[in-house]
């Protein structure tokens, strides 16, 4: 498949040049994933694999969301055990059926790796970082912050980062649009070039290519 060349490179190798992003330049890139969530939301799907390395920046510094192996188009629950240790849900683990709330569990570990500068959740092993996010469900709400996180993000990532994904809801989505506020033309500046769905018969591969205009309507106040 010959895909578009995107010039920027990955979101990963600019986060690890600076070890963490001032809040305004987080609060930019973060309305963009709240953008194209919604919209594969809308479309009844899950992506299920939201870190650094699957965000590449075009040639004038806007995402895009790339490979959508692990992504399904599910109306319900689904029960496969997959994703990035590091930012997997406590449903995904547990293996007791997740949502398209895992999708704001990942926003919420990729909020946090932004601001500070690591995941929330750390260890050698997934069994390691399962038993952290068991440790952090036990003492919810109270969730310890690094000094230098905004003191602004702090609810808001409290809500995306709740033990039971399934409940975090299109609520947070607003949330997070009212708490960054970012500029109307920085958004609209970005456009639509493609969008394709396919999967087989049997629904087991499921392949997408998107590219998404970042348009405000999709933010509801």
């Amino acid at each position: 498949m010959l895909m578009e060349p995107v010039l920027g490179g990955e979101l990963f190798t600019h986060l690890r040049k600076c070890s963490k992003f001032a809040p305004d330049k987080a609060q930019f890139y973060l309305a963009q994933v709240c953008l194209v969530f919604e919209h594969l939301h809308s479309k009844s799907i899950i992506f299920r694999d939201l870190k650094p390395e699957n965000l590449l920046i075009n040639s004038d510094g806007f995402l895009k969301l790339v490979d959508f192996g692990l992504a399904k188009k599910c109306a319900g629950r689904t029960y496969t055990l997959c994703g990035t240790p590091a930012y997997a849900s406590p449903e995904v683990y547990a293996v007791v059926g997740h949502d398209k709330g895992v999708d704001w569990w990942t926003f919420g570990v990729l909020m946090h790796e932004l601001l500070a500068g690591y995941t929330p959740f750390v260890g050698n092993e997934p069994n390691q970082i399962f038993s952290e996010i068991t440790r952090y469900g036990k003492h919810y709400p109270r969730v310890a912050f690094p000094t230098h996180f905004p003191k602004d993000g702090q609810d808001l990532l409290k809500e995306l980062l709740h033990p039971k994904p399934s409940l975090v809801s299109y609520y947070s989505l607003n949330n997070t649009v009212s708490f960054y506020g970012v500029g109307k033309n920085k958004i609209k500046s970005a456009c639509v070039e493609c969008v394709k769905l396919f999967y087989n018969s049997y629904n087991v591969q499921f392949l997408l290519t998107l590219t998404f205009f970042f348009n405000l309507f999709f933010f509801r106040f």
